[in-house]
Parts: structure tokens; C-alpha cells; sequence
């Protein structure tokens, strides 16, 4: 029970400093980005080259956010949404009816959702060379411990991939 009660008040301390210190969606992340992407899995790696478009499509509202994958001897791909600020945050707006609700927590973009019994988070912060991406995920399948002593109960799940880039920012 104690655990519990403290967990909780920690939440609180969290949600509370993140409303009062919360940064705005910087102004200087706007522009084009490139860079190359290792995706990692148990079979193996590869490289990919990608870009990135960042740029405003209403003041204080919408972004477009356009990731081009440009692998070799492939065909590219194209991920073209919409960052949108709403009440409670941001979302990521494929533009299909799906949204994926994201976290402005210090100086980057932080979520996690679940498609067809896979989880998912990624990360997009800002840092001194430019834009960091990272995406993982793997299956849903669950791995569960107790600790009868503590009255805690843990569930993991196993990331089986990784995205991660460093984007550099074009002149």
C-alpha cells in the first residue's frame, strides 16, 4: 500500500512540474534534415538513408512531418503527417484516422502505442547536432514476475527492433 501511495504522489510531482516548466514545440527544429538510419533486428542490420521535413503549417498548431526513406535499391518510402498541438499535448496525425498521442517532456517528443499485438515507442529530441529519432517495439507477448514481499507485480515486454537516426539539419 505504501508503494502504491508513493507512486502516486510521484505521478502527481511529475504531472504538476511538467505543466508548470512545459516548453512550446521550438521554432528552431523547423527546417530539412538528413541523416542515416540503422535498423536493428536478431537477423541482423542494415543502413538507410533518410530525410526529414519539418516545417509549419499553421502557427502554434499543425507541422508537417514528412520522414523519406531512401534505401538502396528499393523503392522510397514516404511517412507524410501532421504534428498537431491539442489541449491535452500533441498528436501524430497520419492523416488516415489514425492519431498517436504524443508527450512534450523537456526537449523532445516522447510516445508509445500498440498495433496487432505489437508495442511501439519512439523518441524525437532535439540536440546540439540536430534531431534525434529512435523507434522499438516488438510483440506483446508478456513476460511476468512478482515480488510476493513487495506486493509488485512487473510485466516486460522484449523490443525486437530498432530505428535510430542522427538528422543533421540542411543549410
Amino acid at each position: 500500500m505504501t508503494n502504491s501511495i508513493t507512486s502516486l504522489f510521484f505521478a502527481l510531482f511529475v504531472m504538476i512540474f511538467n505543466n508548470f516548466f512545459s516548453q512550446e514545440f521550438p521554432k528552431d527544429w523547423i527546417g530539412n534534415y538528413k541523416g542515416v538510419m540503422e535498423v536493428i533486428n536478431p537477423k541482423g542490420s542494415q543502413k538507410v538513408t533518410v530525410k526529414l521535413q519539418i516545417l509549419t503549417i499553421k502557427e502554434n498548431e499543425a507541422w508537417t512531418y514528412k520522414m523519406t526513406y531512401l534505401p538502396e535499391n528499393q523503392e522510397k518510402s514516404v511517412k507524410d503527417y501532421v504534428i498537431r498541438k491539442t489541449e491535452n499535448g500533441y498528436v501524430m496525425d497520419e492523416k488516415d484516422g489514425i492519431l498517436i498521442q504524443m508527450a512534450w517532456l523537456g526537449n523532445g517528443f516522447y510516445d508509445y502505442f500498440e498495433l496487432d499485438n505489437m508495442f511501439f515507442t519512439s523518441r524525437l529530441t532535439k540536440e546540439k547536432k540536430g534531431l534525434t529519432f529512435e523507434l522499438y517495439g516488438g510483440s506483446r507477448t508478456e513476460n511476468v514476475s512478482r515480488n510476493e514481499e513487495l506486493d509488485i507485480t512487473v510485466t516486460s515486454f522484449v523490443p525486437q527492433f530498432v530505428q535510430r537516426v542522427q538528422l543533421k539539419k540542411l543549410k
